[in-house]
């Protein structure tokens, strides 16, 4: 970080980028209750229900989602970056 601030004095903000990390951790998920970690895992569970071909199809919340990542997908051939990032080793030798 001092590198980009230009300045060796950047403790102040590392200080505060490890408050920000101790709020958000796993310990504190755990600090605030297991009941709260309860619902958490079971949210976690309907969210990973597994999906057949044709329901990606069928249901209009993944209907929109499948198209965009094959259009991205698509995208992407099309530019031939796939070509480039496996070829970059020989291009930078």
């Amino acid at each position: 970080m001092q590198f980009y601030r230009r300045s060796t004095n950047v403790s102040a903000e590392m200080e505060e980028m490890c408050a920000e990390g101790s709020k958000t951790t796993p310990l504190s998920a755990a600090r605030d209750g297991a009941a709260a970690d309860a619902d958490h895992k079971v949210e976690a569970e309907d969210d990973a229900r597994p999906y057949s071909m044709i329901q990606l199809f069928r249901d209009p919340e993944l209907r929109q989602p499948l198209f965009i990542a094959c259009a991205l997908v698509t995208i992407q051939q099309f530019s031939g970056i796939n070509a480039v990032r496996r070829c970059a080793r020989f291009y930078y030798k």
